[in-house]
């Protein structure tokens, strides 16, 4: 029986070529996705902006609408409403 012998790992050319490819590879791609990440960040923050200011305006608009209607339009409303609580309490 002969012993064995512990050898170096066999390193090539290829090995390292092939190692340093799929590190590039991996480099653009973390690249890529922080830039993805940058862009949906900002496309977030735009629409937030763009939301805020919809909906104070929205706001003020709904309530000079409801300030416009007559007390026993507001009335109604607001009784319309109640009913529609009253049919959801204790669901849960």
């Amino acid at each position: 029986m002969h012993a064995m012998t512990i050898h170096d790992p066999i390193v090539s050319d290829l090995a390292n070529d092939h190692r340093r490819a799929i590190d590039e590879v991996n480099s653009w791609r973390g690249h890529c996705i922080d830039c993805f990440a940058r862009i949906e960040l900002a496309v977030v923050e735009a629409l937030d902006a763009l939301e805020a200011n919809r909906f104070w305006g929205e706001a003020e608009a709904a309530a000079a609408w409801q300030s416009s209607l007559s007390d026993t339009e507001r009335q109604r409303r607001h009784d319309a409403l109640a009913e529609i609580d009253r049919a959801f309490d204790g669901i849960e």
